[in-house]
């Protein structure tokens, strides 16, 4: 069964529906925008910001202090292994030189 259509009431309701739906649309729109921005600020300020770390989690970067350490334990642990086979082989005449890096 068919009906009849009144195109007088769709004519003027054909308006407010776009109004309606440009209005949803600008404010999906709209608010990802404003999202959008909020973050850009966010993530401005976290760039920004400086952490400051607790005492545990404080490195010491002094990398040169480090490897001076490291040589001056290499160089006494080659002096007794050095001294501790000559202990051991007074008989014998070999020298051992034992490098490490």
């Amino acid at each position: 069964m068919l009906r009849p259509i009144d195109t007088q009431t769709i004519y003027q309701q054909t308006q407010e529906l776009s109004n309606r739906q440009q209005v949803h649309n600008q404010g999906e729109n709209t608010q990802q925008g404003q999202f959008a921005h909020i973050m850009q600020k966010e993530a401005e300020l976290k760039k920004e910001s400086v952490n400051e770390l607790e005492k545990s989690q404080k490195i010491d970067n002094d990398l040169n202090k480090n490897k001076k350490q490291n040589q001056e334990n290499a160089r006494q642990n080659s002096k007794k292994k050095f001294s501790k086979d000559n202990k051991d082989k007074k008989g014998n005449k070999e020298t051992k030189i034992d490098i490490r890096i």
